[in-house]
């Protein structure tokens, strides 16, 4: 809950505002302190300090005092810094230079790679970015996640890469 709202969550993603309510509702029903004490708590550290530093070590100063901007920083940055390790991993592998890496935004990897070489791209992309995290972890164990792949000749004509 990064408190932008069912109506920002369902642009993002992609499903109906009601969809995302519905989600919102039952998170809310079995998990209620969390969307008490959770938006308090980074208020409170805001108004002691601007700077805020996750159990990760990730730090950053929000001289803004933008709350909406601090909820999503603490809960994105743990993911932003499993992807970081993900992306020394590939450079020191030398494929970030290999299949012509150009850009990371966000989550997701842009390569400009050669047609020959996509699928083999595609597959140390994914072993990498699916390997168990080595910084999120706890008790239930690493955290992983599954990745996916788009292939085409321009950013319009985008498609699931198979």
């Amino acid at each position: 809950q990064y408190g932008g709202g069912a109506e920002k969550a369902a642009t993002i993603l992609r499903i109906p505002v009601v969809t995302v309510q519905a989600i919102l509702d039952t998170i809310k029903d079995l998990f209620p302190l969390s969307f008490k004490t959770f938006p308090k708590w980074i208020e409170k550290q805001l108004r002691i300090s601007p700077r805020l530093t996750t159990p990760f070590g990730c730090t950053r100063t929000f001289w803004d005092l933008d709350q909406q901007q601090a909820v999503a920083f603490w809960v994105a940055n743990s993911a932003h810094a499993t992807i970081k390790l993900e992306l020394l991993r590939l450079y020191d592998r030398g494929a970030t230079s290999r299949y012509g890496m150009v850009n990371f935004m966000h989550d997701s990897g842009w390569f400009c790679v050669k047609r020959e070489l996509a699928r083999e791209c595609v597959e140390v992309v994914r072993e990498e970015f699916e390997k168990p995290s080595s910084v999120l972890v706890n008790d239930l164990g690493p955290f992983t996640c599954r990745s996916d792949a788009k292939w085409g000749d321009d950013m319009d004509s985008l498609e699931d890469f198979k």
